[in-house]
């Protein structure tokens, strides 16, 4: 597995270079048109179908610039900063790209009473690896040094265990789209994964290794 040379840093080169060439083309393109609208020409004719006057009128751009140069700008942005686009919508030109180490700082930062948290205990199995290099590091309240992960980082046997012992009395996550970090402790050991979602508790997936059989679920509040 190859490191790249900052972990916060999810875009390759080349593809930080393409975001950024083409969200200056769009920022160019927007503003010549702005600056040039397109326009239509009318005739006026008399009742033998003579020109009798030629009318030009220009073609009112103000919707479609703002949003071509909002579109540019916000690749420019994320390519200068080298940030993975999450979620892409078409219409409205939206992008989210979220800080996983500032929300899990957050959350590890608030008081107890603030961040419940559910457990499930996946057992027969251990806890697997990090798909990459995790974004980012925080240290927590009880003394231990936590590896912050994005969603692309996190093995998907994790998420799916986690939802496969959601508990009854919090609703499982539509999709992916509200996944905000996952954390995992630092060093050699089974160390258990914490995902977070927007809205629910945080669910701890503790593996126990090949001692014992079937998955079951506690609750930590």
């Amino acid at each position: 597995m190859n490191t790249p040379a900052h972990h916060n840093q999810d875009l390759p080169t080349w593809l930080r270079w393409l975001s950024s060439l083409l969200g200056i083309g769009l920022i160019v393109g927007s503003l010549a048109m702005l600056y040039c609208p397109p326009g239509k020409v009318s005739r006026e004719l008399d009742g033998k179908g003579t020109v009798i006057k030629v009318l030009f009128e220009s073609t009112d751009v103000t919707t479609p610039f703002l949003s071509i140069f909002l579109a540019g700008v916000a690749l420019v942005v994320f390519g200068l900063n080298g940030i993975r686009f999450a979620k892409i919508t078409a219409a409205g030109v939206s992008a989210e790209a979220p800080d996983a180490t500032a929300a899990a700082s957050n959350y590890y930062n608030a008081p107890s009473e603030d961040r419940p948290q559910t457990e499930v205990n996946v057992e027969e199995k251990e806890s697997p690896d990090p798909t990459d290099v995790p974004a980012g590091y925080l240290e927590a309240a009880d003394g231990g040094k936590y590896a912050v992960f994005k969603l692309n980082e996190v093995p998907s046997s994790v998420i799916a265990d986690a939802l496969a012992s959601w508990p009854k009395d919090d609703s499982k996550p539509e999709d992916l789209s509200g996944f905000e970090f996952a954390t995992r402790k630092t060093g050699k050991g089974n160390h258990p994964w914490t995902l977070k979602f927007k809205g629910k508790k945080a669910v701890i997936v503790s593996y126990g290794g090949f001692a014992k059989a079937g998955p079951t679920v506690s609750h930590t509040e």
